[in-house]
């Protein structure tokens, strides 16, 4: 993304009001989900890319026109997750993502408008993807908390 487009969504996103900001002391590292992560869902597959940065998808199924993904992203630092954060907003089509004032997950969330479809959360140095991929739109929302509650279950301990 050129750098004249990155300012543009740091103003657009207000990102000076969330950047740097975590509920974490410093980075988390190996966060897995679990299959059994996502009450009433299956994994429907999964698939790891070995890379600078660790990535994870997950697919969950709840029927076969309800799909929900999970992508979950290990930066090295808060800095780098709100950076890949913006990116990844810069991909969304949708105008309609907004952040919320009072995040429904992680340090930071943006939430798409009316239909919950989607939500992009970053909590420490993890920036947590969720997006409906069936013909049938979920809320996105309680498969973000659900994900949020087991980044904080598993590094609770390194909260401030």
């Amino acid at each position: 993304m050129q750098a004249d487009r990155i300012e543009a969504m740091k103003r657009q996103h207000g990102f000076e009001a969330w950047r740097g900001k975590s509920s974490f002391a410093r980075p988390l590292h190996g966060f897995e989900l679990r299959e059994s992560v996502l009450e009433g869902w299956r994994l429907a597959r999964l698939d790891r890319r070995a890379s600078a940065v660790p990535r994870t998808t997950w697919l969950f199924a709840r029927g076969p026109d309800e799909l929900l993904r999970v992508d979950v992203i290990e930066s090295q630092s808060v800095a780098a997750a709100h950076e890949e954060l913006l990116r990844a907003l810069g991909e969304f089509q949708a105008p309609l993502l907004g952040r919320q004032e009072a995040p429904v997950a992680g340090d930071v969330a943006f939430v798409t408008a009316g239909s919950n479809a989607s939500v992009l959360f970053a909590r420490g140095n993890v920036l947590v993807l969720v997006r409906n991929g069936g013909r049938k739109l979920v809320d996105a929302t309680a498969a973000a908390r659900w994900v949020d509650a087991r980044l904080v279950d598993e590094f609770g301990k390194l909260a401030r």
